[in-house]
């Protein structure tokens, strides 16, 4: 008997209320695409709006909500293609977006993940440029708000969105991640920003690719609250703190800025203290950074 063709690229989604836009995303993908979803809310319909559409779809069912990066990490260690994109649930592609962004990787075997020029649904403006970096853990994208005519030009980034994302499975091999790619305790937001650091310091490059296209239904989930804000700012801290290098302190004003962002943060910080749900993960987390640290630091070395 024999094994199943193994696919080149597999659509790795974290469903999450995501009902009411998971079909246009669905719809998006090429025919042939083999789709990996995980239900991080048991019984809220995304599964079933799913596969609707998509009927062949691999559903992964964890029986509970393990963030965005758990979530991505189950589907990765599932798959089986050289290729993995992570695809937002409110996200959907242009027809040639995913034939481009597999043709680049082809193309350059020294990238380990490039991503396309999202622009937003309900105004055409850009959502997703890929992401500058102000300081260790602290990012800003690119042209956020903009028209299209002012994105960037195809090329090395730091940082990539991992709303739409397409990783190179040997890349994540090679420095230790996979298939846990993401820092799940993490649980939400920043975790693509700390594996695009860790790829890079790995030796690995980020490309932008805007010649693919993208598009997010902006507000598609629900808007951000203050628990989730004081997670986005601890997950900031926390990512800064792993690979913190002395060239970054060392550099003209490195020391000043990443302290100023930390004292930006600082009220989003303290809610993590304040507030009993995120309060308890804090030590935990804390208590990992040593060893994650010390991983990266061996891999630069």
């Amino acid at each position: 008997m024999h094994s199943p063709t193994r696919p080149q690229v597999e659509i790795c989604i974290v469903l999450y209320r995501s009902a009411d836009c998971i079909g246009d995303a669905l719809a998006s993908l090429p025919p042939q695409a083999g789709v990996i979803l995980v239900e991080n809310l048991p019984g809220d319909g995304s599964v079933e709006a799913a596969l609707s559409v998509q009927p062949d779809a691999v559903v992964l069912r964890p029986g509970a909500n393990l963030g965005f990066g758990g979530a991505c990490n189950l589907a990765i260690r599932h798959s089986r293609a050289p290729f993995l994109l992570m695809l937002n649930p409110d996200a959907s592609l242009a027809t040639d977006c995913l034939e481009k962004l597999v043709g680049h990787l082809n193309a350059n075997p020294s990238c380990a993940g490039v991503g396309p020029l999202v622009l937003r649904s309900d105004d055409g403006t850009i959502d997703s440029a890929g992401m500058d970096v102000l300081a260790p853990g602290w990012t800003r994208d690119r042209a956020r708000g903009r028209p299209e005519k002012d994105a960037p030009k195809a090329g090395i980034t730091s940082c990539l969105s991992a709303g739409v994302l397409l990783l190179r499975r040997d890349a994540l091999e090679s420095i230790g991640r996979f298939p846990d790619a993401f820092w799940a305790d993490l649980f939400l937001y920043n975790e693509d920003v700390e594996l695009s650091f860790a790829l890079r310091q790995g030796g690995w490059e980020l490309h932008f690719l805007p010649s693919a296209r993208a598009f997010h239904a902006v507000g598609g989930s629900n808007p951000p609250r203050r628990p989730i804000r004081a997670m986005a700012a601890r997950n900031r801290l926390f990512t800064g703190i792993v690979h913190l290098g002395w060239r970054d302190l060392l550099r003209p004003m490195g020391l000043f800025r990443w302290m100023w962002r930390i004292a930006m943060d600082a009220p989003r910080l303290a809610d993590n203290f304040r507030l009993p749900e995120l309060r308890s993960a804090l030590l935990p987390l804390a208590a990992q950074l040593p060893g994650r640290r010390a991983r990266i630091r061996k891999r630069v070395r």
